[in-house]
């Protein structure tokens, strides 16, 4: 299968600063891809590449066979991008953002029509087509730059950051739309780099032994040993167990 996006030893560099040192990565058609890490990890910077705002330093990305540093206009029709901020016309309606964005990608109308009413019910939106948008919420203003986005027909559409309404949307966009999705977030980091205070709290999660034991098994450091984390998702496992049959029992009791 043909990579929609190809990133190749993308590097780009401020002055002596090396922001993204020679990445490489391949999304696929209908994949969902996250691009994740922790602040300061080149995610942005990446992305700025990917979608023409900067030139890389080294290296090359294509998007749909089209090489970003060659042809930069052709790739960029492939594309939408959602920001982390929702930088909608607040003084325009719902229904008038998702017209003028269909307007200068030069959508034809009967088909946009269409495609605006689908979109606003799938998010939500559709009894707020009306409204301005300087009435909403941030949430619904980012599912509004949802909308916009996908409104152009895009065969990539790259996104910031997770909606404040939750990945599930993106999930369900991605089953509907049927495209590439380039998902980037600053929402996982590694325990050895959180804040004291949090380091503290991490061992109540089990969560955070199962990902020391993945990044073991990737040959990445982790915070935890392997034993240790063995160890304390068995306790996690019994104790949740032996939860669940004490409450199933005090129902039983209880007639429930």
């Amino acid at each position: 299968m043909k990579a929609v996006i190809e990133a190749k030893r993308l590097t780009r560099k401020f002055g002596n600063f090396v922001a993204v040192d020679q990445v490489e990565f391949r999304v696929y058609q209908g994949e969902v891809f996250g691009f994740l890490g922790p602040n300061g990890a080149g995610k942005t910077t990446t992305v700025r590449m990917l979608t023409g705002v900067i030139n890389p330093t080294e290296g090359t990305a294509t998007i749909q066979g089209h090489d970003i540093c060659k042809e930069p206009l052709i790739s960029r029709t492939h594309i939408a991008v959602v920001p982390e901020e929702a930088n909608v016309y607040l003084d325009l309606s719902v229904w008038q953002n998702l017209m003028l964005m269909a307007d200068l990608h030069g959508v034809a109308r009967h088909r946009c029509f269409q495609e605006a009413e689908r979109l606003l019910e799938l998010l939500g939106l559709l009894e707020r087509k009306r409204q301005k948008a300087r009435v909403l919420s941030k949430g619904l203003r980012q599912r509004l730059m949802l909308c916009a986005a996908l409104v152009t027909g895009p065969e990539v559409l790259f996104l910031a950051s997770p909606p404040a309404s939750g990945p599930s949307n993106i999930m369900l966009l991605s089953n509907l739309v049927r495209l590439p999705l380039l998902f980037v977030s600053g929402i996982f980091m590694p325990i050895g780099q959180m804040p004291v205070w949090a380091q503290w709290i991490a061992p109540l999660s089990p969560l955070s032994y199962a990902s020391a034991l993945i990044r073991t098994a990737f040959g990445r450091s982790a915070f935890f040993s392997v034993w240790l984390s063995l160890l304390m998702l068995v306790l996690f496992t019994l104790v949740f167990f032996m939860a669940s049959c004490k409450f199933h029992n005090m129902w039983r009791a209880k007639g429930l």
